[in-house]
């Protein structure tokens, strides 16, 4: 699975099919350099069921692990990325379904869409197959796989009873407050915004300062953030960030040399070390590998 991020940290979904926005993969979570997506996010609703193994899933400050069997609900606009700590490798369905095709009746638009898209209350949560209704909206998340993979006909119509049946059975079985008094979560707005920071700047000088001034907070807040959610330092962050900005140039034409230094750091020297420090491996063999 491919995950295309734009300046702002969101991501272009790759739909199946052209303007069809609906996305369906499978994957593993060892294509991702060092079992780790990018942090990003998407206006799409996203469901991730494990088929093999499990992964641990960052939403918006929680961090769940999501085991064989079971599958992750990400609500729409939050950062969120899915990855292993122990390198243990998972297997998965991801699904993503724009909004946009729930648009097609503003009756049912306002009475379930808005109150669901983007609510705090129900920004992720894990389902399993022990609870009827969560069984059933994994079992439409399978076959929704199936139908876009596995192409013919009229499939597009199948997919979308089944997109429809996933919103009948969240609506009528989660517990859905009205959304339209939302308070707005301020943290999660400094941090969306100092990630943008790093994503545009990180090819260039990118400093603690910096980063929690375009979060508009102090310094110190800025240190608590990046570990309440990455349990990481904000400085550390840029450093992985870079690092796995570099491995999308491995297979460009660019030597090391190159692509160290487009991607902020200040020596080839000091990139060999870093990579080997996070990667356990050197990036001349990192890029062997992939390129065998």
């Amino acid at each position: 699975m491919q995950v295309n991020i734009l300046k702002d940290l969101s991501e272009v979904a790759n739909y199946n099919l052209e303007n069809f926005p609906l996305y369906a993969r499978k994957g593993l979570l060892s294509s991702y350099p060092n079992y780790s997506a990018l942090c990003h996010w998407h206006p799409d609703l996203e469901f991730n069921y494990v088929i093999n193994g499990e992964m641990d899933f960052y939403v918006a400050g929680k961090t769940l692990t999501i085991h064989a069997g079971e599958c992750i609900f990400v609500n729409s606009n939050l950062l969120h990325y899915g990855y292993s700590l122990k390198k243990k490798e998972c297997e998965m369905i991801c699904i993503l379904i724009s909004p946009a095709l729930f648009n097609v009746y503003s009756y049912i638009n306002d009475k379930y869409l808005v109150n669901f898209v983007n609510n705090d209350a129900i920004d992720t949560f894990i389902m399993s197959k022990n609870i009827p209704y969560e069984a059933s909206v994994i079992n439409s998340i399978i076959n929704i796989y199936e139908l876009l993979n596995n192409y013919a006909a009229g499939n597009e119509i199948k997919a979308i009873t089944e997109m429809w049946n996933i919103l009948y059975l969240l609506s009528t079985n989660l517990k859905v407050e009205n959304n339209k008094d939302k308070v707005i979560n301020y943290e999660r707005e400094s941090l969306t915004k100092m990630i943008a920071y790093i994503e545009k700047t990180y090819m260039h000088e990118c400093n603690i300062k910096n980063i929690a001034t375009m979060g508009q907070v102090c310094r110190n807040k800025c240190f608590e953030i990046f570990k309440k959610h990455f349990h990481t330092t904000p400085s550390t962050f840029v450093m992985m960030y870079r690092l796995k900005k570099s491995i999308d140039l491995f297979n460009s034409n660019m030597s090391l040399t190159e692509i160290a230094y487009a991607c902020g750091f200040c020596s080839a020297s000091h990139y060999a070390k870093c990579f080997k420090d996070y990667y356990k491996i050197s990036p001349k063999e990192y890029r062997n590998k992939l390129n065998n």
